[in-house]
C-alpha cells in the first residue's frame, strides 16, 4: 500500500483515492509547503510506518528544489519506491516546480511521474473557477492518475532481478 503527503489538490481528493487504493494513508493539509512535507515523511520514517510507495503532491503552493527531492529519496530510501505528482496552478512557480520534477525524474528512473498538468490542462472544465482544485469529476480522474503511477511503481519493482535466487 502507499502513503500519500500533499497539499490541499490531495485533500480534496481523498474520497477518490481512498475508493480507488484501499488502504492508502494521506496527510494531506491546506497550503503545505515541500519542507513541511519533508517533515511529515521524515516522521513517518523515523516511526517505522512509511509504507512501500511514497506519493509525493507538493508544488500547487510553492517551489519544489532539487535538493528537496534529494532529501525526499534519502529519507524514503533505496527500498521504497517514489510517485511524484506535478502541479497545475496559474501562477509562474508552476512551471519552475514541474521543470524540476521532470529534471529529477530524468536523473531518477525509478521515480514516477504523476503528470497532472498535462492529464488537467485540456479539461478545465474538472477545476473549480480558481483553476486549482478539482471538482468531484476531477477528483476521480486525479485519483486514477495516482493509481496508475502507483501501479508504474511495481512494474519498476518486477523488471529488477529478484534477491536471493
Amino acid at each position: 500500500s502507499s502513503d500519500v503527503c500533499s497539499s490541499d489538490l490531495m485533500a480534496a481528493s481523498a474520497m477518490a483515492l481512498a475508493k480507488i487504493l484501499p488502504g492508502i494513508y494521506i496527510d494531506a493539509v491546506p497550503s503545505r509547503q515541500m519542507p513541511a512535507g519533508l517533515a511529515v515523511v521524515r516522521h513517518l520514517a523515523s516511526t517505522g510506518r512509511l509504507r512501500q510507495v511514497v506519493v509525493m503532491g507538493l508544488g500547487t503552493n510553492y517551489i519544489v528544489t532539487q535538493k528537496q527531492l534529494n532529501q525526499l529519496l534519502r529519507i524514503i530510501g533505496p527500498d521504497r519506491k517514489l510517485v511524484l505528482v506535478n502541479t497545475y496552478v496559474p501562477d509562474e512557480w508552476s512551471k519552475e516546480v514541474n521543470a524540476t520534477d521532470a529534471g529529477f525524474v530524468r536523473r531518477h528512473p525509478d521515480v514516477v511521474l504523476a503528470d497532472w498538468y498535462n492529464t488537467i490542462k485540456n479539461r478545465m472544465y474538472l477545476l473549480w473557477p480558481d483553476h486549482i482544485h478539482p471538482e468531484m469529476p476531477g477528483t476521480s480522474v486525479y485519483a486514477r492518475l495516482i493509481y496508475r503511477a502507483v501501479q508504474a511503481t511495481r512494474a519498476l519493482t518486477g523488471a529488477q532481478p529478484a534477491r536471493g535466487l
